[in-house]
């Protein structure tokens, strides 16, 4: 071991750790932006997920390695936030053990969520100039996947075919791209693509000096996010729209009356978005849809045992069927469903207070507040707001879907997250054991 760690150290001392960082996270960029276009000839759907499963785990790999090798100063902030994720591992691990499951389950679930958070430390071993440098990568993927977003309405069949794996692939589930009106571009699933797009926005929006071009980026954000068909990423966008609006009444008040224009004058539109009429989908969402989980189950769930709403009921798919199957006022949906889990993840936030419990939703509020007044604190105004804008972002969308766990945004989210808690001199506290 001290001879491995000898030679690596002295590799790194020879070729510029930074530069080895840099690269890594730029390459990771397009990796997530691309990595269905990358694994699409691979004629298996399992040896698709174990190469995607290796990729996931290289951050959590080079944290080790930066901790063995190099010497990092740990800031207050970042313990907290990486002691914050321990602590929701073992509550959720704790919480199984209490119900005599296999403890092993939580990994499969709660890695995807903590996959990047390494990149809160990793960012500290970048050169001085990476940000300009990551900007320039992520106009590039913009305007990539903006493209084939336009070449994907021309036909959604032929374009799935050069650039997806094949539909039979998937097996009987297939992913929304392939049965959805909505385009995806390089994704599989229409929310992920809406999702990341968005993610690329704000960080595009902050950081571009002409006016021009961030109204250019804007229009077409906006028109891509309505062809994905995803109502949560249109909202979002127009959240973003708002926290960078100088005049943040009248763009409220502009954004409502589209609102109200759009539902008044064309529900012909919201009937293809939705998939029915506006009214109707009101009325059966209790039964049918994400609303069900707030009206029915939610309140059931707070008249159940003490230990689901402190430890949850347990980060186990087939456990968390059971318990909801012994509920009085299931919705629909859920009803001889095969992963209610992954549905709750619907509405994110929700998912965490029944499937891992009080405390973790706690401690996951505790990582974002500490996140947002460590932003605070450094010197870049522009920074902070970046990071805010994706703390509000993140805490819209998990109204909506399972925004954490979309590896796409997440990338996005503690990428940004490092780049407002970086601090000059930290290049400085770079040293090699």
């Amino acid at each position: 071991m001290d001879h491995f760690k000898t030679k690596l150290s002295n590799l790194l001392t020879l070729s510029n750790p930074s530069l080895w960082f840099d690269g890594l996270i730029i390459l990771y960029l397009y990796w997530v932006a691309f990595e269905w276009t990358i694994v699409s000839r691979i004629p298996s759907y399992t040896l698709i997920q174990y190469v995607r499963n290796a990729m996931d785990i290289i951050p959590l790999v080079l944290l080790v390695i930066s901790m063995v090798i190099l010497n990092p100063k740990f800031r207050d902030s970042e313990l907290k936030i990486l002691l914050g994720f321990l602590t929701i591992v073992i509550v959720s691990v704790f919480s199984l053990l209490l119900e005599s499951r296999n403890p092993s389950t939580v990994a499969e679930y709660i890695g995807v969520t903590v996959r990047f958070v390494p990149l809160i430390v990793l960012i500290r071993f970048t050169t001085p100039d990476f940000k300009e440098t990551l900007f320039g990568h992520i106009k590039i993927v913009y305007w990539i996947l903006a493209g084939l977003a336009l070449l994907n309405l021309l036909g959604k069949e032929w374009f799935n075919g050069i650039f997806l794996p094949p539909s039979g692939v998937f097996g009987e589930v297939l992913p929304t791209t392939y049965t959805d009106p909505g385009i995806s571009a390089t994704f599989i699933n229409t929310v992920e693509f809406s999702f990341f797009l968005v993610a690329l926005t704000v960080f595009y929006l902050y950081n571009e000096t002409n006016p021009r071009t961030r109204l250019l980026v804007s229009l077409i954000s906006l028109v891509l996010t309505v062809l994905s068909f995803s109502i949560a990423s249109v909202l979002g966008l127009l959240l973003v729209f708002y926290l960078r609006s100088t005049r943040k009444l009248l763009m409220a008040l502009l954004m409502v009356g589209l609102l109200v224009m759009g539902i008044w004058f064309f529900n012909d539109f919201f009937l293809l978005l939705l998939g029915m009429d506006l009214k109707y989908w009101i009325e059966i969402s209790s039964e049918f849809n994400r609303l069900g989980y707030i009206t029915k189950v939610f309140p059931e769930f707070l008249h159940g045992g003490l230990k689901d709403l402190i430890f949850g009921m347990g980060y186990d798919a087939h456990l968390v069927d059971l318990k909801l199957g012994n509920y009085h006022n299931t919705p629909w949906v859920m009803i001889n469903n095969e992963n209610n889990l992954k549905y709750l993840k619907d509405v994110y936030w929700l998912s965490i207070l029944i499937a891992q419990g009080l405390i973790s939703l706690l401690v996951t509020g505790y990582i974002f507040v500490t996140l947002w007044f460590s932003a605070k604190r450094e010197r870049s105004e522009k920074n902070f707001r970046l990071v805010k804008t994706f703390i509000l972002l993140a805490l819209f969308l998990g109204l909506f879907n399972q925004v954490m766990d979309l590896k796409a945004f997440t990338y996005c989210f503690w990428l940004m997250a490092g780049i407002a808690l970086l601090k000059p001199q930290v290049q400085t506290e770079i040293a090699f054991a």
